[in-house]
């Protein structure tokens, strides 16, 4: 009965806290679609982090389970290396292939 405790609770702290956010900016009119304005754009990053907030808040204060089952520990440090390596060399990688296997040059300005 605990887990679903916790389950609910994360819910509802999740959407409690971003919808009235999200909502509001439907109604201003707000698309992602279109030009964006710089508030909408801080709303949305700060809305990203709501879930692991109420993640701890439920694991804290809800179910008092704390952290030290919650597979939150340092591992070996190649897998870090590699996490943050990799995707860095995907990335250009990708841009030297799309450079050299299209006839279009690489905008740095991302006018085009």
């Amino acid at each position: 009965m605990d887990s679903k405790k916790g389950i609910l609770a994360f819910l509802i702290l999740t959407f409690v806290l971003t919808w009235p956010f999200e909502v509001r900016m439907l109604v201003q009119g707000v698309s992602l679609a279109g030009p964006v304005p710089p508030y909408a754009l801080a709303v949305l990053w700060a809305v990203m982090f709501v879930p692991g907030v109420a993640a701890f808040i439920v694991r804290k204060f809800i179910t008092k389970e704390g952290f030290d089952d919650a597979g939150l520990g340092i591992g070996p440090a190649r897998y870090y290396l590699v996490a943050w390596l990799l995707p860095v060399g995907l990335s250009v990688l990708a841009c030297l292939l799309s450079v050299l296997l299209t006839p279009a040059h690489f905008d740095f300005t991302l006018s085009e």
